[in-house]
């Protein structure tokens, strides 16, 4: 998992998309221009600004402006608190001046320091632009501002320039920082578990940020007891990860959780993915197939993908390369740490595959007022979620197992199906196309029932699949008698305990239907439709009822209830257009 990080990281790099070792993006404020005698032209001002809409709470629109530093990749900064420690080609005008707006104070040693810093770093480099750093920092009166140009200092960071080129991208002053960084490697004896090159092996790892719930300064790497830690090696010493790893992994991991394409929070588990080559638009399709918004032509390569995995034809699409490696990360927080629930790498087209056949396993028919499409990772773990919870939380370990099952095309965890059905058994309301499509998917893939089809399959003989029917047809008569007025149905009152114990519920409804019968029997079309149907489906039964019903056949109950009554629906549909289009051609 680390490896997989660094190495993403080392491509990001490669592309230029991310600061490599050393280099951090930071906030400046302005650039200072120097001449070749070190002198201090003019100071330029690198705040970028946006105008932002703001609706107040009567609904009107005012536009506001924002200013903001503008984000560059310098020489990292070091941290510090209270001690003196100088950045290169970038800090602050106390280092930078060795004076601060507003304040009188003077900060000599603060200047002090950055001057010697940059006195040592360029020694021996004789051009234009180290000579004009080298006079500014060493000739006072090169330092002395107007007051005009003290007017455009800020608190912020600043930087160089000379010859309208920052300092910092002139190549020997960027070689000599590189060189520098390295220089500190030279003693190293240790070697890094994850490089498995020499390296200063650190205590403590930068923090990882943006893990909901968890603590600003979270850790991956861990020791926070005596009991894990051996040959007598403290905290992060165990884990051998050497200065540049550490800096590697948390960067990159810091960076996709900064990007809204790059995770998605399923329950209290956050998703992370990347793809080995860095290339954003993997991370971009599958977001998408998590069920994230994504642009229409992202959703077109998703659509292509599918139909060509589905056809069984590798063919890349897009530039979407199906052997590109891709990896997979969930985290949750636990105080000050980070857990790992699952780890995940493979080819971005095995992945995909794996993904559609979930998503095949998953259809079902639905109402006309539900949007087309399967149901995303997030859509099926909420409808484990009680509709009446305040916290909407669902058992911690299923978004891991649910990926885990999903991505390596393995069985679905047991937790995901009875919470469904418990979730049905306490509000039979609840009970809609999702919950009807998760119990099929898993019926299909954990206990082999191919027979469950999209629809209504009327070869299906199952008896727990037929009693759902009869189940649904039962609730059709008594709405039909009823005219739709009844503050409770059979489905209300018998729903779960039909499922579960049919023998001691199904004689008590067809003794009530015989009621139902006579309040219908005005309208000779419908007693026969309903005494045809309630016959047909007790037939297959052969007039038996079981006493109870396995789990899983209580699954197969439900989906035979959910199927009959969209069959019924569909039904009614096509005879009312049938009806009307019979109407408007006379």
């Amino acid at each position: 998992m680390l490896t997989a990080l660094v190495n993403y990281y080392d491509a990001k790099v490669q592309r230029g998309e991310i600061p490599k070792e050393g280099w951090a993006t930071t906030k400046v404020s302005g650039a200072i221009e120097l001449d070749e005698s070190g002198k201090v032209l003019t100071i330029h001002d690198l705040h970028e600004i946006e105008i932002v809409k703001i609706k107040a709470k009567n609904g009107k629109e005012s536009e506001k402006k924002l200013v903001y530093p503008k984000p560059m990749i310098v020489p990292q900064i070091p941290g510090r608190t209270v001690n003196i420690a100088p950045g290169f080609l970038c800090d602050n005008t106390k280092y930078i001046f060795g004076f601060e707006n507003e304040k009188t104070e003077r900060f000599d040693k603060y200047f002090e320091s950055f001057r010697d810093l940059h006195l040592e770093m360029i020694t021996g480099i004789d051009t234009p632009a180290a000579n004009a750093l080298r006079r500014f920092l060493t000739q006072d009166e090169n330092r002395n501002l107007t007051e005009a140009l003290k007017e455009k200092l800020d608190t912020g960071n600043f930087v160089f320039r000379f010859n309208g080129k920052y300092l910092h991208d002139y190549p020997e002053l960027k070689s000599v920082w590189d060189k520098k960084k390295d220089l500190s490697l030279e003693d190293a004896e240790d070697i890094c578990s994850i490089t498995g090159k020499k390296d200063v092996i650190v205590n403590t790892h930068p923090p990882i940020k943006g893990v909901p719930g968890s603590k600003p300064n979270s850790a991956l790497v861990s020791y926070n007891s005596s009991a894990f830690e051996s040959y007598g090696k403290t905290q992060n010493m165990n884990s051998h990860i050497g200065r540049k790893a550490s800096l590697k992994y948390t960067t990159a991991l810091n960076q996709l959780l900064a990007d809204d394409h790059s995770h998605t929070k399923i329950g209290d588990t956050t998703i992370v993915y990347w793809a080995e080559s860095a290339t954003p638009i993997y991370q971009s399709v599958f977001s998408g197939m998590l069920g994230n918004p994504v642009d229409k032509d992202v959703e077109r390569i998703i659509d292509s993908l599918f139909k060509k995995i589905q056809s069984k034809k590798a063919i890349d699409v897009d530039n979407i390369n199906l052997q590109q490696k891709f990896c997979i990360l969930g985290l949750s927080a636990n105080a000050a740490r980070l857990v790992v629930r699952f780890f995940l790498e493979g080819t971005f087209g095995n992945l995909i595959k794996n993904f559609a056949d979930h998503n095949k396993r998953l259809e079902i028919v639905k109402p006309d007022y539900e949007q087309s499409g399967p149901l995303s990772p997030y859509q099926i773990v909420d409808a484990t979620v009680s509709r009446k919870s305040k916290e909407k939380k669902p058992l911690p370990s299923l978004p891991g197992d649910l990926m885990n099952s999903i991505l390596q095309n393995t069985q679905y965890p047991e937790s995901l199906y009875s919470s469904v059905l418990l979730r049905i058994r306490t509000d039979p309301d609840s009970f809609d196309s999702s919950k009807a499509a998760i119990l099929k998917a898993y019926l299909i893939k954990n206990k082999k029932k191919g027979e469950i089809e999209m629809s209504l399959n009327e070869a299906n003989n199952s008896q727990s699949y037929v009693l759902g029917r009869l189940f649904s047809v039962l609730e059709s008569l008594q709405n039909k008698a009823s005219g739709g007025d009844l503050n409770s149905t059979i489905k209300d009152k018998y729903f779960a305990s039909a499922a579960a114990t049919p023998g001691r519920i199904f004689p008590l409804l067809l003794h009530n239907s015989a009621n139902h019968f006579k309040k219908i029997k005005q309208n000779e079309a419908s007693t026969i439709f309903y005494d045809k149907q309630i016959g047909k489906l007790i037939d297959r039964l052969e007039g038996k009822f079981p006493n109870t019903l396995s789990l899983e056949e209580q699954g197969e109950f439900y989906i035979g209830y959910y199927q009959e009554r969209q069959h019924y629906f569909a039904e009614l549909k096509a005879k009312q257009q049938s009806q009307k289009n019979k109407e408007e051609s006379e």
